[in-house]
């Protein structure tokens, strides 16, 4: 199912790891569009893997 899908029978967004980045994400909304998020700076460090599950990915410890 995509995350389209998901965000409409959920009523709330969706994320789509798929298009996460190092500095941003990429949400799938309710409403069918899409919204992007960016950071000033790294907020996501790819850990592995293909970068498409949240085990791929950890939030910048800044400490």
């Amino acid at each position: 199912m995509s995350a389209r899908a998901i965000a409409r029978l959920e009523d709330q967004p969706v994320e789509v790891l798929g298009l996460r980045t190092e500095v941003g994400s990429v949400f799938a909304l309710p409403d069918g569009t899409m919204a992007a998020g960016q950071g000033s700076g790294p907020v996501w460090v790819r850990l592995g893997g293909d970068g498409t599950t949240t085990e791929d990915w950890a939030p910048v410890d800044l400490t």
